[in-house]
């Protein structure tokens, strides 16, 4: 960890959050941060806190890249990004592969699809809900919705395939 750099692991559940089940890093941890990257570990318990300081270490590598934000952050909130940053390459891969149906489209084409599949995938596939993180018509989305549909068939209906194509349109 380089200057002004903070990697922190916490004991048993509950210490230092301020609550128990209470998310993020406590206030006091927080204020004592001021200025300065951090990333808190997972509270684990002694036998598992290398894990909670790798992932530490790995969230700040993250920050340093400017893929996760700067300042106090809790590793349990960012989750996602440490999974597809851990390895290099497989971000990357995943987006190819979610956006590879959508390749013969044109490239603006290809970034409204885009967009629609990532809104519907986070709106659990509910068209009007889709429509509204849009701000468009009902009814676009669900043109839209025909093409993709047309480009990725059965993998829209496979909840495996659903959670790649969210993970690499992120």
């Amino acid at each position: 960890m380089g200057a002004g750099t903070t990697g922190a692991g916490l004991g048993p559940a509950g210490a230092g959050t301020g609550a128990p089940g209470a998310r993020g890093p406590s206030g006091a941890l927080v204020r004592g941060l001021t200025g300065r990257r951090a990333a808190v570990g997972p509270e684990l318990d002694l036998r598992r806190a290398r894990t909670s300081h790798r992932l530490s270490r790995r969230a700040l590598q993250l920050q340093q890249a400017g893929t996760l934000p700067d300042g106090v952050i809790s590793c349990d909130d960012h989750l996602v990004a440490l999974v597809t940053a851990w390895e290099p390459g497989v971000a990357d891969r995943l987006t190819a592969r979610a956006l590879a149906p959508l390749a013969t489209a044109t490239p603006a084409s290809r970034e409204v699809l885009a967009e629609t599949l990532l809104a519907w995938l986070r709106c659990q596939g509910q068209v009007i809900a889709t429509a509204e993180a849009l701000h468009t018509h009902p009814q676009t989305v669900r043109y839209r919705l025909r093409k993709l549909r047309d480009a990725y068939g059965a993998r829209l209906d496979d909840p495996d395939e659903r959670l790649a194509l969210h993970l690499g349109l992120l």
